[in-house]
């Protein structure tokens, strides 16, 4: 596995793909063909879950595969008879793919930045110009301003966030039912909740995925602000409970994987 993270195809075959979705999508969609769109605007179409969810998904369902194969691989019986505690392999399992959740975050935040400066999008969004994007399709644009670099450091934030839930959850799944396909629908359902939620609250079915509240809202963003609560604090104690969850989970449950 170290050998994988060292490979640079293991880095371009996310890239590669991400950067031409990236790129294609900002062609072709109306939304950026309203007037001059700055960063600020690719920043919260793209890493918002409601506005290009594929991006999200894709990225979600490739690093989660990584760490499957990575917790599957600390708790297989000629590794787990290391540990000593059940601490120690908790930590040894978050240390082995957490470097996962700090990369791509950061290759979205440059795939998207590469995107806006081949678009030729300003970097400081001035939203009272004649034919700005943002005065084309957002409400009461001249009230509020948003600076570039906070709406990148919160989107690439809450990118790192969503996926750390992700390896909690990993975990909890891998831990509790020791199958490997299990663990991958855990995940996939919770996409897939995002996906169709539109649908079940048109069929009047309050159903949420936890993913639903790792992402920013770009209209609430810029109507409103950003909302310290919903996207700061909310996600932050999401992870924490994920956090907490999976390391008690480790920690109580099924203590015959450790052999001593």
């Amino acid at each position: 596995m170290k050998k994988l993270l060292k490979n640079p195809l293991f880095y371009v075959m996310y890239f590669i793909p991400q950067l031409i979705m990236t790129h294609a999508v900002s062609t072709f969609n109306k939304t950026f063909s309203n007037g001059q769109a700055c960063f600020a605007d690719y920043y919260l179409h793209f890493y918002d879950w409601d506005s290009y969810d594929f991006l999200c998904m894709y990225e979600v369902i490739y690093v989660s595969f990584f760490m499957v194969m990575l917790v599957r691989r600390e708790l297989m019986s000629n590794r787990v008879v290391l540990y000593d505690s059940t601490t120690k392999l908790w930590v040894n399992t978050i240390k082995s793919s957490a470097l996962f959740t700090i990369i791509f975050p950061v290759m979205n935040c440059v795939i998207i930045g590469i995107v806006a400066a081949m678009k030729n999008a300003v970097f400081t969004c001035n939203w009272s110009k004649t034919g700005s994007m943002a005065a084309a399709i957002i409400p009461y644009y001249e009230l509020h301003e948003i600076n570039t670099f906070i709406v990148a450091g919160l989107s690439v934030f809450l990118d790192i966030i969503r996926l750390q839930v992700t390896l909690f959850i990993v975990c909890i799944a891998s831990w509790l039912v020791r199958k490997t396909i299990v663990v991958f629908l855990v995940v996939y359902i919770n996409i897939i909740i995002v996906n169709i939620q539109p649908l079940l609250a048109y069929c009047d079915m309050n159903v949420k995925s936890i993913y639903n509240y790792m992402i920013v809202s770009k209209m609430g963003t810029y109507l409103k602000g950003i909302s310290v609560f919903d996207n700061v604090v909310l996600p932050v104690i999401i992870w924490a409970v994920c956090a907490a969850v999976s390391y008690l989970t480790f920690r109580f449950y099924r203590k015959d994987m450790l052999k001593n």
